[in-house]
């Protein structure tokens, strides 16, 4: 018979034990790794690890209802009660492009363009600071020593003003504003891992990511779409670590890296078959004066709606705008957030329901 004393102790071990939710692909049944939970108020709750688990332990007595978000897969809306020691099937997106062909051949193509949706916001220690959205087309060039271009089509940025001017005014600074367009290259993040990370196969349509026998990311390939999907976090080997800049102190502690491509074959070099992409940074910044540090976390999105091909004459012609240039301001001519393809997630309620209130526009 069980001691009535180690009782309380062995009711709170298998609670413990229990306490967790795994997030299964619904068609191949992968775990998928990176998935996050969001409350109502846009906060990131927590992230499923390589194996596709989120410990809940933490959101026991949560009252708000979460987002499951992931890139690759379609929202799902649900309440505590659902994250029951169980495994919660998401289903694929069935994600579909318009290919623009040119009547150019190859040796006259120059730049494949990207064209998609991106958004992306700031929250500082859980209330939302930024918010961007917009149209940008990313110039991607055939020539590996060339760097890519973007351009602006539209956008629009809005802020909580109180926070911005709240901020304590130092004669040097880092401001630590990183909302942003995401970070698009002529490479592709599995090319820019190979140097410092290995890729082993665990199955045959799955690989692990191991930097120094530590497990990073995975990616799976799923053949009835025929994509691939790569989930990463850069910052999880190190994520304690805390980095001295002049007189600031930072500790990131993530860097979650989420890309859908058009393809199954790996090892893939070309970034023109970028479909989705989107990462989470979470890092904890301060002054070396200020008593706590400040929780800086950052979402990057971006949706690729179009793929044309054009020639480096016809690139020159176009007038471009980067987004540092026009980052805080809007401007646009169409309500081009409205009849977005349904691949593309909805903001979430509570970052929408403070456009134009809490958070104002440029």
């Amino acid at each position: 018979m069980l001691n009535n004393k180690l009782l309380p102790l062995f009711i709170f071990v298998i609670f413990n034990l229990s306490a967790q939710v795994k997030f299964v692909d619904n068609e191949n049944k992968f775990v998928i790794p990176y998935v996050q939970l969001i409350s109502e108020k846009g906060i990131v709750l927590a992230i499923s690890n390589i194996e596709g688990i989120v410990f809940i332990d933490s959101l026991v007595n949560l009252k708000t209802k979460i987002t499951v978000s992931h890139p690759s897969y379609y929202e799902k809306t649900i309440n505590k009660d659902n994250l029951k020691n169980a495994s919660l099937y998401l289903i694929p997106k069935r994600i579909t492009l318009n290919e623009v062909v040119v009547n150019a051949s190859k040796k006259q193509i120059d730049y494949t363009v990207l064209k998609g949706f991106f958004r992306s916001y700031q929250i500082e220690n859980n209330v939302p600071k930024f918010y961007s959205d917009g149209i940008v087309e990313f110039y991607i060039p055939t020539k590996e020593n060339k760097k890519t271009k973007e351009n602006i089509l539209e956008h629009r940025t809005f802020r909580n003003k109180k926070l911005v001017e709240n901020r304590k005014k130092r004669t040097f600074d880092i401001p630590m504003e990183n909302f942003d367009i995401p970070y698009i290259s002529n490479t592709t993040t599995l090319d820019n891992l190979e140097n410092s990370y290995s890729i082993e196969k665990t199955g045959k349509y799955q690989y692990k990511i191991v930097n120094e026998n530590q497990v990073l990311g995975a990616i799976r390939i799923d053949s009835l779409n025929k994509l691939t999907n790569l989930n990463v976090d850069i910052f999880l080997k190190n994520k304690n670590r805390i980095r001295k800049i002049f007189k600031f102190r930072g500790k990131f502690t993530n860097y979650a890296i989420s890309e859908t491509y058009d393809t199954t074959k790996l090892p893939y070099k070309s970034i023109d078959k970028l479909k989705i992409k989107k990462d989470y940074k979470r890092v904890f910044f301060k002054h070396k004066s200020d008593k706590s540090f400040t929780k800086i976390e950052t979402i990057h999105e971006f949706y690729v709606l179009e793929k044309t091909y054009i020639t480096k004459e016809i690139f020159k012609k176009i007038e471009k705008k980067q987004y540092y240039q026009v980052k805080y301001s809007s401007r646009y001519t169409t309500n081009y957030w409205e009849g977005l393809p349904q691949n593309i997630p909805k903001l979430p309620n509570s970052i929408k329901a403070l456009l134009n209130t809490s958070l104002e526009s440029y």
